[in-house]
């Protein structure tokens, strides 16, 4: 009897290990349904490396995001709902693999709805979560809906009432609309909490000038450079909107003050070149106006990286980007 019971284990035991190694490997291909929405999205995984290189995983740590990374502790591992910074981060990639160059239309459309409404249930759980209340305002900022980004942005600084950074964001997003003197009253308004921030008043600068406030803008710009520098700059602004010889006026004005301003210098010889003394060009090539040898003086370029504006090595200001779609701060957690 022992003798045929014994025959008879080894297929038992066979059968016991096969089951096993099936439930082991099974359990190991589960994931939970966010995970894999997120893995059958290329849009979102792309999104996940970025155009900067800040974002190093889909849950990877960010230099400017709080990531949650899901454990056998948290919520994200089947223990209850996500919670709202880890809904509000999942939102902001899914925001910008919108607007990601190789984003499909359609898919465009779904990730943007996804990032709404992932926005949305944060504040839902915490109507004064920081990292949804940022997001959701430059969600309504990117698609241009004015008065939606507002109005949240409205709500951040009624709980966030000493954040200058959102300050100097509201003056960017208002530059992107053209609406230069609202951009300068957000600046005075982040100037208010840090009158010494050279960057805020970079910004107020080139926007009292693409206001045609010249005298003003030129103060600004003094604040924080030497008079043949500052001189330059709205020499560029000018040019840029069409204003040639004003410019050159500046240009002249810089070089009396100092004649060794080597910015001033070269721009005015390019000046000079394109539009007083015009060179044939090369066939096959056109000489453009010198302006267009920069960056377009439009805050930001999407941000809104970032997204606004840096500086020179000398301490000059440098050309506000272009927007295109703000990446505004779009990782900068408040």
């Amino acid at each position: 009897m022992d003798g045929r019971l014994w025959l008879h284990r080894p297929r038992w035991q066979g059968w016991s290990i096969l089951c096993l190694m099936l439930v082991g490997c099974n359990r190991h291909q589960v994931h939970p349904a966010w995970e894999q929405s997120a893995r059958q999205t290329p849009a979102l995984q792309s999104a996940s490396k970025g155009s900067t290189g800040r974002w190093t995983s889909l849950w990877g740590s960010s230099t400017a995001w709080p990531v949650v990374s899901p454990s056998s502790d948290s919520p994200m591992a089947g223990q209850g709902p996500p919670k709202p910074d880890t809904l509000a981060v999942l939102a902001q990639v899914q925001l910008d693999a919108a607007f990601q160059d190789n984003t499909l239309p359609a898919s465009r459309e779904m990730l943007l709805d996804q990032a709404r409404q992932g926005f949305l249930k944060a504040l839902r759980q915490d109507p004064k979560n920081p990292t949804a209340l940022l997001g959701l305002a430059r969600y309504y900022a990117r698609l241009g809906e004015r008065s939606k980004a507002l109005e949240v942005y409205q709500r951040y600084l009624h709980s966030y009432p000493e954040d200058k950074e959102v300050r100097h964001e509201l003056a960017l997003v208002h530059a992107q609309w053209k609406d230069w003197n609202g951009a300068v009253y957000w600046c005075d308004e982040a100037l208010r909490l840090d009158p010494e921030s050279r960057q805020i008043r970079k910004t107020k600068g080139f926007c009292l000038a693409r206001a045609g406030r010249h005298d003003e803008a030129l103060a600004v710009f003094q604040q924080i450079m030497p008079e043949s520098l500052a001189r330059y700059h709205l020499a560029r602004v000018l040019e840029h909107l069409g204003q040639v010889e004003a410019s050159r006026q500046q240009l002249q004005q810089a070089l009396r003050i100092d004649p060794h301003c080597e910015p001033a210098r070269e721009f005015l010889a390019e000046l000079e070149a394109v539009y007083y003394h015009p060179v044939q060009a090369p066939a096959g090539h056109s000489v453009q106006p010198a302006g267009h040898t920069m960056p377009a003086i439009d805050p930001q370029s999407a941000p809104p990286t970032s997204p606004a504006i840096s500086g020179q090595a000398d301490g000059s200001p440098g050309l506000v980007a272009p927007l295109g779609g703000i990446p505004l701060p779009a990782q900068r957690s408040p």
